[in-house]
Protein backbone atom coordinates (compact mmCIF):
# COMPACT_ATOMS: atom_id res chain seq x y z
CA UNK A 1 0.00 0.00 0.00
CA UNK A 2 1.29 3.82 -1.09
CA UNK A 3 2.17 5.99 2.03
CA UNK A 4 -0.02 8.76 3.66
CA UNK A 5 -1.74 11.29 1.08
CA UNK A 6 -0.62 15.26 1.24
CA UNK A 7 -3.61 17.11 0.86
CA UNK A 8 -5.10 18.10 -2.54
CA UNK A 9 -5.86 21.80 -3.62
CA UNK A 10 -9.45 22.16 -3.56
CA UNK A 11 -8.93 24.92 -6.23
CA UNK A 12 -7.51 22.56 -8.80
CA UNK A 13 -9.91 21.30 -11.27
CA UNK A 14 -10.40 17.68 -11.39
CA UNK A 15 -8.19 17.09 -14.12
CA UNK A 16 -4.77 17.65 -12.49
CA UNK A 17 -4.26 14.80 -10.69
CA UNK A 18 -2.55 14.51 -7.10
CA UNK A 19 0.69 12.28 -7.59
CA UNK A 20 1.54 12.08 -3.93
CA UNK A 21 0.41 8.23 -4.01
CA UNK A 22 2.85 7.17 -6.43
CA UNK A 23 1.36 8.70 -9.72
CA UNK A 24 4.64 10.41 -10.64
CA UNK A 25 3.95 11.84 -13.85
CA UNK A 26 5.46 15.45 -15.12
CA UNK A 27 3.15 18.46 -14.72
CA UNK A 28 0.80 17.94 -17.76
CA UNK A 29 1.78 21.97 -18.55
CA UNK A 30 5.21 21.58 -18.87
CA UNK A 31 6.71 18.91 -21.61
CA UNK A 32 9.64 16.77 -20.21
CA UNK A 33 12.88 17.90 -22.39
CA UNK A 34 13.74 15.41 -25.45
CA UNK A 35 16.88 14.36 -27.17
CA UNK A 36 14.93 15.44 -30.30
CA UNK A 37 16.01 19.30 -31.39
CA UNK A 38 12.18 20.49 -32.55
CA UNK A 39 10.84 19.36 -29.42
CA UNK A 40 13.26 21.17 -26.82
CA UNK A 41 12.93 24.10 -29.82
CA UNK A 42 8.95 23.91 -28.81
CA UNK A 43 9.41 23.14 -24.94
CA UNK A 44 11.75 26.35 -25.30
CA UNK A 45 9.56 28.60 -26.97
CA UNK A 46 6.60 27.62 -24.70
CA UNK A 47 8.29 28.76 -21.59
CA UNK A 48 8.90 32.27 -23.58
CA UNK A 49 5.19 32.02 -24.08
CA UNK A 50 5.39 32.01 -27.92
CA UNK A 51 2.55 29.13 -28.02
CA UNK A 52 2.24 29.93 -32.22
CA UNK A 53 6.13 29.37 -33.07
CA UNK A 54 5.54 25.92 -30.32
CA UNK A 55 3.14 24.53 -32.05
CA UNK A 56 5.33 25.12 -35.52
CA UNK A 57 8.38 23.32 -33.54
CA UNK A 58 6.28 20.52 -32.33
CA UNK A 59 4.70 20.42 -35.97
CA UNK A 60 8.19 19.99 -37.04
CA UNK A 61 8.68 17.74 -35.00
CA UNK A 62 5.85 15.40 -35.95
CA UNK A 63 6.92 15.37 -39.78
CA UNK A 64 10.39 14.36 -38.87
CA UNK A 65 8.83 11.58 -36.78
CA UNK A 66 5.31 10.89 -37.43
CA UNK A 67 5.20 8.40 -34.74
CA UNK A 68 6.87 10.29 -32.19
CA UNK A 69 3.98 9.91 -29.40
CA UNK A 70 5.48 12.98 -27.48
CA UNK A 71 5.30 15.72 -30.52
CA UNK A 72 1.83 15.17 -30.53
CA UNK A 73 1.41 15.35 -26.50
CA UNK A 74 3.46 18.54 -26.58
CA UNK A 75 1.24 20.38 -29.21
CA UNK A 76 -1.43 19.43 -27.84
CA UNK A 77 -0.32 21.27 -24.52
CA UNK A 78 0.29 24.54 -26.46
CA UNK A 79 -2.98 24.13 -28.56
CA UNK A 80 -4.57 23.70 -24.93
CA UNK A 81 -2.84 26.77 -23.70
CA UNK A 82 -4.13 28.70 -26.78
CA UNK A 83 -7.29 28.07 -26.12
CA UNK A 84 -8.04 25.93 -28.81
CA UNK A 85 -9.36 23.08 -26.75
CA UNK A 86 -10.54 20.61 -29.67
CA UNK A 87 -7.21 20.84 -31.68
CA UNK A 88 -6.06 19.73 -28.08
CA UNK A 89 -7.56 16.47 -27.45
CA UNK A 90 -6.93 15.98 -31.22
CA UNK A 91 -3.40 15.45 -30.41
CA UNK A 92 -4.18 14.14 -27.40
CA UNK A 93 -5.78 11.50 -28.79
CA UNK A 94 -3.05 10.59 -31.90
CA UNK A 95 -0.37 10.36 -28.69
CA UNK A 96 -2.33 8.01 -26.91
CA UNK A 97 -2.65 5.72 -30.07
CA UNK A 98 0.69 5.71 -30.56
CA UNK A 99 1.19 4.92 -26.58
CA UNK A 100 -2.40 3.98 -25.06
CA UNK A 101 -0.76 3.31 -21.55
CA UNK A 102 0.76 6.44 -20.91
CA UNK A 103 -0.94 8.18 -18.32
CA UNK A 104 0.01 11.30 -18.76
CA UNK A 105 -1.05 11.75 -21.84
CA UNK A 106 -4.83 10.42 -20.84
CA UNK A 107 -5.13 12.89 -18.39
CA UNK A 108 -3.83 15.69 -20.49
CA UNK A 109 -6.68 14.94 -22.87
CA UNK A 110 -8.90 14.59 -19.79
CA UNK A 111 -8.27 18.24 -19.00
CA UNK A 112 -9.58 19.20 -22.52
CA UNK A 113 -12.73 16.87 -21.66
CA UNK A 114 -12.87 19.22 -18.89
CA UNK A 115 -12.57 22.84 -20.42
CA UNK A 116 -15.30 21.31 -22.34
CA UNK A 117 -17.59 20.02 -19.93
CA UNK A 118 -17.93 16.57 -21.46
CA UNK A 119 -17.38 15.03 -17.96
CA UNK A 120 -18.69 11.14 -19.90
CA UNK A 121 -15.29 11.75 -22.04
CA UNK A 122 -13.62 12.34 -18.49
CA UNK A 123 -14.91 9.21 -16.82
CA UNK A 124 -13.93 7.42 -20.04
CA UNK A 125 -10.43 8.65 -19.93
CA UNK A 126 -9.91 7.93 -16.43
CA UNK A 127 -11.25 4.19 -16.70
CA UNK A 128 -8.53 3.76 -19.17
CA UNK A 129 -5.88 5.29 -16.43
CA UNK A 130 -7.63 2.91 -13.60
CA UNK A 131 -6.89 -0.17 -16.27
CA UNK A 132 -3.21 0.72 -16.66
CA UNK A 133 -2.77 1.72 -12.51
CA UNK A 134 -5.66 0.25 -10.73
CA UNK A 135 -4.05 0.21 -6.89
CA UNK A 136 -3.61 4.67 -7.79
CA UNK A 137 -6.22 5.69 -5.13
CA UNK A 138 -6.44 9.67 -6.76
CA UNK A 139 -7.77 7.60 -10.21
CA UNK A 140 -10.73 6.75 -8.04
CA UNK A 141 -11.08 10.16 -5.96
CA UNK A 142 -10.90 12.18 -9.58
CA UNK A 143 -13.09 9.67 -11.57
CA UNK A 144 -15.47 10.28 -8.66
CA UNK A 145 -15.39 13.70 -9.04
CA UNK A 146 -16.13 13.35 -12.82
CA UNK A 147 -19.11 11.06 -11.99
CA UNK A 148 -20.85 13.95 -9.28
CA UNK A 149 -20.76 15.97 -12.25
CA UNK A 150 -23.26 13.77 -14.21
CA UNK A 151 -25.36 13.39 -11.34
CA UNK A 152 -24.10 9.80 -10.74
CA UNK A 153 -23.76 9.35 -7.23
CA UNK A 154 -24.20 5.71 -6.84
CA UNK A 155 -21.36 5.70 -9.29
CA UNK A 156 -18.79 8.54 -7.17
CA UNK A 157 -20.13 6.86 -4.07
CA UNK A 158 -18.46 3.44 -5.37
CA UNK A 159 -15.16 5.01 -6.70
CA UNK A 160 -14.28 6.83 -3.46
CA UNK A 161 -15.04 3.42 -1.65
CA UNK A 162 -12.17 2.19 -3.28
CA UNK A 163 -10.12 5.39 -3.22
CA UNK A 164 -10.59 5.01 1.02
CA UNK A 165 -9.26 1.09 0.67
CA UNK A 166 -6.71 1.87 -1.14
CA UNK A 167 -5.45 4.95 0.78
CA UNK A 168 -7.34 4.61 4.13
CA UNK A 169 -5.08 7.64 5.56
CA UNK A 170 -6.68 10.62 2.96
CA UNK A 171 -9.26 12.30 3.76
CA UNK A 172 -10.28 13.42 0.55
CA UNK A 173 -12.09 10.79 -0.80
CA UNK A 174 -13.92 10.30 2.82
CA UNK A 175 -15.07 13.90 1.87
CA UNK A 176 -15.90 13.39 -1.25
CA UNK A 177 -18.41 10.87 -0.53
CA UNK A 178 -19.84 12.46 2.14
CA UNK A 179 -20.71 15.00 -0.39
CA UNK A 180 -22.34 12.51 -2.63
CA UNK A 181 -24.65 11.23 0.06
CA UNK A 182 -25.50 14.51 0.99
CA UNK A 183 -26.86 14.68 -2.57
CA UNK A 184 -28.63 12.08 -2.30
CA UNK A 185 -30.37 13.61 0.73
CA UNK A 186 -28.54 10.39 3.24
CA UNK A 187 -27.91 13.08 6.25
CA UNK A 188 -26.79 10.44 9.03
CA UNK A 189 -24.12 8.91 6.51
CA UNK A 190 -22.81 12.19 4.82
CA UNK A 191 -22.41 13.63 9.25
CA UNK A 192 -20.61 10.02 9.66
CA UNK A 193 -18.20 10.89 6.62
CA UNK A 194 -17.66 14.05 7.78
CA UNK A 195 -16.65 13.46 10.71
CA UNK A 196 -14.05 10.87 9.34
CA UNK A 197 -12.73 13.30 7.28
CA UNK A 198 -12.36 16.08 10.34
CA UNK A 199 -10.94 12.96 12.43
CA UNK A 200 -8.35 12.46 9.73
CA UNK A 201 -7.30 15.80 8.81
CA UNK A 202 -9.08 18.35 11.79
CA UNK A 203 -7.14 21.08 10.28
CA UNK A 204 -9.28 21.54 6.88
CA UNK A 205 -12.42 24.03 6.91
CA UNK A 206 -13.88 22.69 4.36
CA UNK A 207 -15.49 19.33 6.13
CA UNK A 208 -16.78 21.31 9.36
CA UNK A 209 -18.59 23.64 6.95
CA UNK A 210 -20.27 21.00 5.05
CA UNK A 211 -21.09 19.37 8.23
CA UNK A 212 -22.71 22.59 9.49
CA UNK A 213 -24.75 22.46 6.44
CA UNK A 214 -25.99 18.88 6.87
CA UNK A 215 -26.50 19.20 10.56
CA UNK A 216 -28.21 22.34 9.28
CA UNK A 217 -30.90 20.55 7.12
CA UNK A 218 -31.55 18.30 9.66
CA UNK A 219 -32.44 20.83 12.26
CA UNK A 220 -29.82 20.77 14.45
CA UNK A 221 -28.86 24.05 14.54
CA UNK A 222 -26.69 24.51 17.82
CA UNK A 223 -24.73 22.23 15.90
CA UNK A 224 -24.46 23.35 12.43
CA UNK A 225 -23.63 26.89 14.43
CA UNK A 226 -20.92 25.31 16.21
CA UNK A 227 -19.40 23.89 12.69
CA UNK A 228 -19.47 27.29 10.92
CA UNK A 229 -17.57 28.72 14.14
CA UNK A 230 -14.92 26.02 13.87
CA UNK A 231 -14.34 26.25 10.17
CA UNK A 232 -13.85 30.39 10.25
CA UNK A 233 -11.95 29.78 13.18
CA UNK A 234 -9.51 27.59 10.45
CA UNK A 235 -9.98 29.44 7.40
CA UNK A 236 -10.86 33.16 8.50
CA UNK A 237 -10.33 34.35 4.87
CA UNK A 238 -13.64 32.68 3.58
CA UNK A 239 -16.46 33.71 3.33
CA UNK A 240 -18.88 30.77 3.21
CA UNK A 241 -19.15 29.63 6.48
CA UNK A 242 -19.76 33.72 7.20
CA UNK A 243 -22.73 33.90 5.34
CA UNK A 244 -23.88 30.78 6.06
CA UNK A 245 -23.48 31.14 10.34
CA UNK A 246 -25.49 34.84 9.65
CA UNK A 247 -28.68 33.22 7.72
CA UNK A 248 -28.30 30.44 10.60
CA UNK A 249 -28.31 33.16 13.29
CA UNK A 250 -31.01 35.15 11.55
CA UNK A 251 -33.07 32.31 11.40
CA UNK A 252 -32.96 31.91 14.86
CA UNK A 253 -34.14 35.33 15.91
CA UNK A 254 -30.33 36.18 16.67
CA UNK A 255 -30.61 39.46 14.00
CA UNK A 256 -28.10 41.71 15.66
CA UNK A 257 -25.59 39.10 16.35
CA UNK A 258 -26.49 37.49 11.93
CA UNK A 259 -25.60 41.62 10.74
CA UNK A 260 -22.98 41.85 12.80
CA UNK A 261 -21.06 38.77 11.61
CA UNK A 262 -21.40 40.07 8.45
CA UNK A 263 -20.45 43.55 8.91
CA UNK A 264 -17.35 42.48 10.65
CA UNK A 265 -16.36 40.44 7.85
CA UNK A 266 -17.07 43.31 4.91
CA UNK A 267 -14.91 45.50 7.37
CA UNK A 268 -12.11 43.34 7.02
CA UNK A 269 -12.54 42.40 3.35
CA UNK A 270 -14.21 46.10 2.43
CA UNK A 271 -13.54 45.19 -1.76
CA UNK A 272 -15.47 41.80 -1.50
CA UNK A 273 -18.00 43.06 -3.10
CA UNK A 274 -20.68 39.83 -3.03
CA UNK A 275 -20.15 39.79 0.46
CA UNK A 276 -21.29 43.79 0.74
CA UNK A 277 -24.49 42.51 -1.35
CA UNK A 278 -24.83 39.81 1.26
CA UNK A 279 -24.63 42.13 4.14
CA UNK A 280 -27.45 44.17 2.58
CA UNK A 281 -29.37 41.02 1.94
CA UNK A 282 -29.64 39.97 5.64
CA UNK A 283 -30.38 44.02 6.94
CA UNK A 284 -33.13 43.72 4.26
CA UNK A 285 -34.57 40.72 6.09
CA UNK A 286 -34.22 42.68 9.14
CA UNK A 287 -35.77 46.03 7.59
CA UNK A 288 -32.68 47.68 9.32
CA UNK A 289 -34.30 51.12 10.08
CA UNK A 290 -30.71 52.52 8.73
CA UNK A 291 -30.85 51.09 5.06
CA UNK A 292 -29.50 54.07 2.86
CA UNK A 293 -26.60 55.10 5.03
CA UNK A 294 -25.54 51.79 5.36
CA UNK A 295 -26.05 51.24 1.43
CA UNK A 296 -23.62 54.52 1.51
CA UNK A 297 -20.80 52.62 3.47
CA UNK A 298 -21.31 49.33 1.61
CA UNK A 299 -20.98 51.30 -2.29
CA UNK A 300 -17.43 52.55 -1.35
CA UNK A 301 -16.00 48.62 -1.14
CA UNK A 302 -16.92 48.79 -5.09
CA UNK A 303 -16.81 50.43 -8.12
CA UNK A 304 -20.33 52.51 -8.93
CA UNK A 305 -21.73 50.84 -11.43
CA UNK A 306 -20.49 47.48 -10.02
CA UNK A 307 -22.76 48.21 -6.57
CA UNK A 308 -25.41 49.85 -8.68
CA UNK A 309 -26.13 46.49 -10.86
CA UNK A 310 -25.29 44.16 -8.13
CA UNK A 311 -27.83 45.24 -5.70
CA UNK A 312 -30.61 47.62 -7.61
CA UNK A 313 -30.62 44.34 -10.02
CA UNK A 314 -31.35 42.49 -6.72
CA UNK A 315 -34.18 44.65 -5.67
CA UNK A 316 -35.59 44.60 -9.05
CA UNK A 317 -35.50 40.85 -9.54
CA UNK A 318 -37.75 40.43 -6.35
CA UNK A 319 -40.47 43.49 -8.01
CA UNK A 320 -39.48 45.66 -4.82
CA UNK A 321 -40.34 49.10 -5.64
CA UNK A 322 -40.04 50.48 -1.85
CA UNK A 323 -36.41 49.38 -1.57
CA UNK A 324 -35.34 50.61 -5.06
CA UNK A 325 -36.81 53.74 -4.56
CA UNK A 326 -35.27 53.97 -0.90
CA UNK A 327 -31.73 52.66 -2.34
CA UNK A 328 -32.23 54.90 -5.29
CA UNK A 329 -31.40 58.09 -2.46
CA UNK A 330 -27.86 56.67 -2.25
CA UNK A 331 -26.97 57.26 -6.27
CA UNK A 332 -25.72 60.11 -8.10
CA UNK A 333 -28.66 61.73 -9.91
CA UNK A 334 -27.85 60.08 -13.01
CA UNK A 335 -27.85 56.78 -11.51
CA UNK A 336 -30.56 58.30 -9.19
CA UNK A 337 -33.09 58.57 -12.33
CA UNK A 338 -32.71 55.15 -13.54
CA UNK A 339 -33.28 53.63 -10.56
CA UNK A 340 -36.69 55.79 -10.01
CA UNK A 341 -38.19 54.74 -13.50
CA UNK A 342 -37.35 50.98 -12.44
CA UNK A 343 -38.94 51.45 -9.37
CA UNK A 344 -42.07 53.21 -10.94
CA UNK A 345 -42.68 50.02 -13.38
CA UNK A 346 -42.74 48.00 -10.49
CA UNK A 347 -44.80 50.44 -8.54
CA UNK A 348 -47.13 49.93 -11.45
CA UNK A 349 -47.21 46.10 -11.68
CA UNK A 350 -47.69 46.36 -7.85
CA UNK A 351 -50.42 48.59 -8.28
CA UNK A 352 -52.00 46.49 -11.22
CA UNK A 353 -51.97 43.42 -9.12
CA UNK A 354 -54.36 45.13 -6.08
CA UNK A 355 -56.49 46.31 -8.75
CA UNK A 356 -55.25 49.82 -8.85
CA UNK A 357 -55.23 51.09 -11.85
CA UNK A 358 -55.38 54.41 -11.73
CA UNK A 359 -52.46 54.06 -9.03
CA UNK A 360 -51.05 52.39 -12.05
CA UNK A 361 -51.25 54.41 -14.57
CA UNK A 362 -49.67 56.99 -12.24
CA UNK A 363 -46.38 54.90 -11.86
CA UNK A 364 -46.49 54.18 -15.75
CA UNK A 365 -46.25 57.06 -16.68
CA UNK A 366 -44.03 58.22 -14.51
CA UNK A 367 -41.58 55.19 -15.31
CA UNK A 368 -42.34 56.19 -19.16
CA UNK A 369 -41.23 59.72 -18.33
CA UNK A 370 -38.33 59.10 -16.63
CA UNK A 371 -37.32 56.13 -18.85
CA UNK A 372 -37.39 58.29 -22.58
CA UNK A 373 -35.59 61.13 -21.06
CA UNK A 374 -32.21 58.90 -20.01
CA UNK A 375 -33.10 56.98 -23.49
CA UNK A 376 -35.15 54.47 -22.46
CA UNK A 377 -34.65 51.05 -21.08
CA UNK A 378 -36.04 47.47 -20.27
CA UNK A 379 -38.21 48.82 -17.55
CA UNK A 380 -39.63 51.62 -20.04
CA UNK A 381 -40.22 49.29 -22.95
CA UNK A 382 -42.29 46.68 -20.93
CA UNK A 383 -44.39 49.80 -19.16
CA UNK A 384 -45.27 51.55 -22.69
CA UNK A 385 -46.62 47.60 -23.24
CA UNK A 386 -48.13 47.64 -20.48
CA UNK A 387 -49.99 51.24 -20.75
CA UNK A 388 -51.31 49.81 -24.03
CA UNK A 389 -52.60 46.96 -22.57
CA UNK A 390 -54.63 48.79 -19.82
CA UNK A 391 -55.79 50.98 -22.48
CA UNK A 392 -57.01 47.76 -25.17
CA UNK A 393 -58.76 46.09 -21.97
CA UNK A 394 -60.79 49.21 -21.28
CA UNK A 395 -61.51 49.50 -24.49
CA UNK A 396 -62.73 45.95 -24.76
CA UNK A 397 -64.38 46.32 -21.47
CA UNK A 398 -66.37 49.21 -22.85
CA UNK A 399 -67.27 48.26 -26.34
CA UNK A 400 -70.09 51.59 -26.73
CA UNK A 401 -67.51 54.28 -25.42
CA UNK A 402 -66.08 56.08 -28.24
CA UNK A 403 -62.77 56.58 -27.67
CA UNK A 404 -60.33 58.83 -29.95
CA UNK A 405 -57.19 57.92 -28.19
CA UNK A 406 -57.55 54.17 -27.91
CA UNK A 407 -53.82 52.86 -27.80
CA UNK A 408 -51.97 56.37 -27.12
CA UNK A 409 -49.31 56.80 -25.47
CA UNK A 410 -49.14 59.15 -22.41
CA UNK A 411 -47.55 62.74 -22.95
CA UNK A 412 -44.48 63.33 -21.46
Amino acid sequence: MSGPVKKKDMSQPIGWADQSDGGGATSPLRPHSSGCEHLDEGNRLMDQGDLSGAIGAFGRSVLKNPKNAEAFNCRGLAYLQSGKIDKAAEEFGKAIRLSPKNLEYLRNRIDAHIYRKDFRRVCSDYSAMIRVAPKRAYLYCERGQAYMQLDSHTKAISDYSKAMRLVPEWARPVYNRALAYEKRHQYDKALEDYSKAIKLDPEWAMPYCDRGMAFDARGDKSKALADYDKAIKLNPNWSLPVHLRSLLLNETGKNKEAVAGAREWVRRHPTDVASCFFLLSILMRNKDADLSAEADRLKAAAKPEMWEKHVFDFFAGRQDADGLLRMSKSLDPAAQRRQIYRAQYYLAIGQLAKQNREGCRRALKACISEGLRDGNSYECDYALRLWKNLERQEAESEPDKQDGTQGAEPTT
